[in-house]
């Protein structure tokens, strides 16, 4: 999940407006949705400094 992490952080360092969740950069294709969404969320909170809500990916599904 590191690296997934890393690659979101860094795509999200360079040009924020580009930043999307589909498809999937390299490194995070392997992953669970609930695993990706983690990563995501963590590479967030890392490019921007934050921990709350600010940082939040959005909503989404809780049922399948």
């Amino acid at each position: 999940m590191e690296a997934c992490v890393a690659v979101i952080a860094g795509q999200a360092a360079e040009d924020p407006g580009r930043l999307r969740t589909e498809p999937r950069p390299a490194g995070c294709e392997g992953l669970e949705d609930a695993t990706y969404l983690q990563a995501y969320y963590d590479a967030l909170k890392r490019v921007t400094g934050q921990g709350g809500a600010g940082a939040s990916p959005g909503g989404g599904s809780t049922g399948g």
